[in-house]
């Protein structure tokens, strides 16, 4: 079981940088890179009915070996939950695990803090990493 104390620096560090990356990054994460899902289910809610029945055709939907999806996001063809700058499923149930938790998962000993971040590249949560470190957890 992983330490309520980290449980509770994690969830201010998610809060925090919430404000930043609305008005700093321009959700970055939203606009770039690859959004990892993890099955079916999870890739029609966010692509739509429409694009779900063609996602073997379409060029922003590739399969993984693991039988989920990553969808290619560029700032042409962001996310497609991503409305007039922001996420138009931020407080739904259903939005995917990857970004409840981005830019920070953790295990019981390890709190793992994406690279390409720009709250985290310009050290937005560097106090918290370090009650994290206190606390015996290792950041990568």
């Amino acid at each position: 079981m992983v330490n309520p104390k980290v449980l509770e620096i994690i969830e201010k560090i998610r809060k925090n940088i919430g404000e930043y990356c609305m008005c700093n990054c321009k959700s970055l994460c939203c606009k770039s890179g690859y959004l990892p899902i993890k099955n079916d289910e999870e890739l029609r809610f966010i692509v739509g009915d429409e694009r779900y029945k063609n996602r073997e055709k379409d060029s922003f939907i590739e399969k993984t070996k693991y039988n989920g999806y990553l969808l290619k996001l560029t700032p042409e063809n962001p996310c497609p939950k991503f409305k007039n700058n922001k996420c138009s499923i931020y407080n739904s149930k259903n939005r995917p695990k990857i970004c409840r938790e981005y830019p920070i998962s953790f295990t019981k000993t390890q709190v793992i803090i994406s690279p390409t971040c720009p709250a985290f590249e310009n050290n937005v949560m560097k106090k918290e990493l370090e009650e994290l470190k206190k606390l015996g957890m290792k950041i990568i």
